[in-house]
């Protein structure tokens, strides 16, 4: 959105945290579901047997639909 292109994902977060959260674009809040989402998806590629809750695979999508409606705001 601002141009910028990055090769990880530690840097997205990193920047999109600085930018957008720090800022109060949009609400700090996103930072944990952000993190949890990061965590997620470091395990899932890294681990063998790992499986993600329904819980927790509840909640990312519950956190994802609200950052979405957040961000068409902008």
């Amino acid at each position: 959105m601002d141009g910028e292109d990055y090769k990880k994902h530690s840097a997205v977060i990193a920047r999109f945290t600085m930018n957008y959260l720090k800022t109060d674009v949009l609400p700090r809040t996103y930072g944990a579901l952000i993190a949890n989402a990061a965590l997620i998806r470091n395990r899932s590629d890294y681990e063998d047997f790992f499986v993600c809750s329904v819980e927790d695979t509840e909640k990312l999508i519950e956190g994802a639909e609200a950052f979405f409606c957040d961000v068409k705001i902008i």
